[in-house]
């Protein structure tokens, strides 16, 4: 009855976690496919979206020779093609990068070799294709690690092969999405039940050694706080993960606890500029379980279709973390939650779902009032507008050491000049201006303060 009680006043009041960000669009969209089943995601520092598909690719294939004769299923006998599974990349602003799609690259040895597809002999001797699938991507340090089946990819971000891990001691259903701290040191484990967890150096990527076996289920991905010293086993079916954590880098992962209580975690991310751990909670295959409390003590569950933002902290010392922050995919549907990645700023945050044609990508951006992009001014500050969000009309205050000329502009997220609300010398001090939005369209809007050349700017919210 008590949790009867605090739901329905949960439904009176606003909730704590208030989302502050912002569905911008499918990605990439515009004249581009979007990309349908995402496993793996990541950012590289030069803002390029590093996507990986479960599923080939519709039209992604490869010339195989010799050309299968057993299983031929996933092949064109005409053409002598056989269906991959690819790398796609894609600029900030949708486009493809010029290397897009990858599906064959060239290993260190100097051989050729297809990322999503080989042949196998069977008993018989027949040759039969297989295409491999996507496992799971990370972008650290601008170094590329993507997993297909059981292949681990290490590559830079121009799509060239730097090396190649087959982990042994996985089994044959193939590896979970994979962990990497800031060091490079990769964590990898199976998807099923029962395999360890492997460290491997992140310079050699040689074997390290095998941490615990804690995993109460399956995995879809693994999680590795920067400093390495933090590893996290989301064991989805389980509805809980398993942290493995040691003192310092001389000290064994002797320290096992839980977290994400009634959370059917599936994709991890730390934001770069907090250093919040953000994860989701589940989907309607594997619906969470879990509730937390609020700063005013009201229970509250945790949604599917949702990644919530937690203080790293939080999540080692209470198994059920309140969140701060949160992302609720657009129109959602059957899909699971199993990717999450931002921009180098902060600012823009993707998101991807398996399980689901396309567009299974999106792309969010933040409406807070914490995030100031561009570069400090010395002698100016730019306050956040207020109130925000808002709807009608703002002010924006902005505050100059020294007389200075300047110029105030409104832009929309495309970078489309909406407005100049003030241009020209002003006095030192304290000043402000209003932008009323009476008749543009909801959404994220940039103001941008330009004193002397130099530019500074904040993000708002529309509301209509």
């Amino acid at each position: 009855m008590k949790r009867l009680i605090l739901l329905f006043a949960a439904l009176l009041v606003a909730p704590a976690a208030s989302a502050q960000w912002v569905y911008d669009s499918d990605f990439p969209g515009g004249e581009n496919p979007n990309t349908p089943h995402i496993h793996g995601l990541g950012v590289a520092s030069n803002g390029d979206v590093w996507t990986q598909s479960y599923y080939p690719f519709t039209g992604d294939s490869v010339a195989v020779s010799p050309f299968p004769t057993g299983d031929t299923a996933d092949c064109n006998a005409t053409t002598g093609n056989c269906r991959v599974t690819t790398l796609r990349v894609y600029k900030a602003d949708g486009t493809p990068a010029s290397f897009s799609p990858i599906a064959t690259v060239t290993l260190p040895g100097g051989e050729a070799d297809t990322l999503g597809g080989s042949l196998v002999r069977n008993s018989d001797g027949a040759l039969n294709w297989s295409y491999d699938t996507g496992r799971g991507l990370r972008v650290v340090n601008d170094n590329v690690y993507a997993i297909f089946f059981n292949t681990v990819y290490k590559m830079d971000t121009s799509g060239n092969v730097l090396d190649v891990l087959t982990p042994t001691i996985l089994d044959t259903r193939g590896t979970a999405g994979p962990a990497v701290d800031n060091a490079g040191d990769l964590y990898l484990t199976g998807v099923f039940p029962g395999d360890p967890v492997a460290k491997y150096s992140g310079s050699t990527l040689d074997f390290i050694e095998n941490l615990q076996n804690p995993s109460l289920g399956f995995n879809r991905t693994l999680f590795a706080y920067p400093d390495g010293n933090t590893v996290i086993v989301p064991n989805y079916s389980a509805k809980v993960a398993t942290v493995l954590q040691r003192p310092d880098d001389l000290t064994p992962y002797d320290s096992l606890t839980i977290a994400f209580e009634g959370m059917a975690v599936e994709s991890m991310a730390i934001h770069p500029t907090s250093g919040k751990v953000w994860a989701s909670a589940g989907s309607p295959n594997d619906l969470p379980t879990g509730y937390w409390t609020d700063a005013n003590g009201v229970e509250r569950r945790y949604q599917p279709h949702t990644w919530y933002e937690f203080d790293a902290n939080d999540v080692l010392t209470d198994p059920t973390p309140a969140p701060s922050d949160s992302i609720v995919w657009n129109n959602p549907g059957d899909g699971r939650p199993r990717a999450i990645a931002f921009n180098p700023e902060g600012t823009v945050a993707y998101v991807g779902e398996f399980n689901l044609a396309s567009p299974a990508l999106q792309k969010f951006t933040f409406a807070g009032t914490a995030v100031q992009s561009g570069p400090e001014v010395d002698g100016v500050t730019l306050h956040q507008n207020v109130p925000n969000p808002f709807n009608g009309s703002t002010d924006i205050t902005f505050e100059l050491d020294n007389p200075a000329t300047v110029k105030v502009q409104v832009y929309d997220v495309t970078g489309r000049e909406v407005r100049t609300l003030a241009q020209g010398p002003r006095a030192s001090g304290s000043h402000t201006v209003t932008f009323d939005a009476t008749g543009l369209a909801g959404g994220v809007y940039v103001f941008a303060l330009e004193v002397d050349g130099q530019r500074v700017s904040r993000r708002m919210l529309h509301m209509r």
